[in-house]
């Protein structure tokens, strides 16, 4: 079932801004692999990448391990945001990868995810299981 994002859902009426609010987003799920790819996830609104993990080496023959991705999205300025995530696999791992370019929201949007392995294999394979987005709405500059 997609999720789609209203349009103009930054904008605060109160204050006429969208400066500081703040879309978080979390999903989790399973990934099953052979031999020990990389796997790099990514989050999309409107069809526009607004957070990527980087590439994080998955446990060896991993079957039913868990991954998680956690998106803030901060709202910078009218019609722009800036998506910081983290995101790991089960193991000892953790990325954090840095702030990536503006992009706009005014329109709103599909809210999707994607995974990609660095190895083809039929074995290796991603499901998401649930996620939430909460919206919190702020003034800051940022």
């Amino acid at each position: 079932m997609p999720y789609t994002l209203s349009s103009n859902l930054f904008i605060d009426d109160t204050v006429g801004s969208q400066n500081g609010a703040l879309l978080r987003v979390r999903a989790i799920g399973f990934y099953n692999t052979t031999g020990a790819p990389t796997i790099t996830l990514s989050m999309y609104i409107a069809g526009v990448m607004v957070a990527t993990s980087g590439p994080m080496t998955a446990i060896s023959n991993a079957s039913s391990k868990t991954w998680v991705l956690d998106v803030d999205v901060w709202a910078n300025s009218p019609g722009t945001c800036i998506g910081a995530p983290r995101a790991t696999l089960t193991g000892p791992l953790s990325v954090e990868a840095g702030l990536q370019a503006n992009t706009g929201l005014s329109a709103g949007g599909a809210l999707t995810f994607s995974a990609k392995f660095s190895a083809a294999s039929v074995s290796n394979n991603i499901t998401i299981s649930a996620f939430t987005v909460e919206l919190l709405k702020a003034q800051a500059f940022l």
